[in-house]
């Protein structure tokens, strides 16, 4: 027997959204779980457009990637194409952040400073 489950969307008014929203972000774990959920949703959706545009192209699952960023980590779904043609956008932003960081980090470090030294501010 071949059985399918219909997707259900919630329909939920602004005051609602807003509410669930705002709750999720008064905790860590639930700043964790609402920044993932949305960095999962944007790359979801990005390769879908990435699919529209490679007619030939096919979507391959997830790749896990560990996040780690200002005391946050969490398992993030990354999704994937059979070429691996598709690199999420979000993610050049962050590994970009990432290694911008480490190398302020070695540039301080290598002078014998710290992030209380001067102007520099770590983000």
């Amino acid at each position: 027997m071949n059985l399918k489950l219909k997707q259900r969307t919630m329909k939920l008014t602004t005051e609602q959204r807003s509410e669930l929203l705002s709750e999720m972000a008064s905790s860590e774990a639930g700043f964790n779980e609402l920044f993932r959920v949305l960095l999962e949703s944007f790359s979801k959706q990005e390769r879908a457009l990435f699919l529209e545009e490679h007619k030939g192209e096919q979507a391959n699952g997830f790749r896990p990637r560990r996040w780690r960023d200002h005391g946050w980590s969490f398992q993030l779904r990354i999704p994937r194409t059979r070429s691996n043609a598709f690199q999420p956008i979000i993610l050049g932003i962050l590994s970009s952040q990432e290694s911008e960081r480490t190398q302020l980090f070695y540039e301080l470090y290598s002078r014998g400073l710290s992030g209380e030294d001067g102007n520099v501010r770590f983000l």
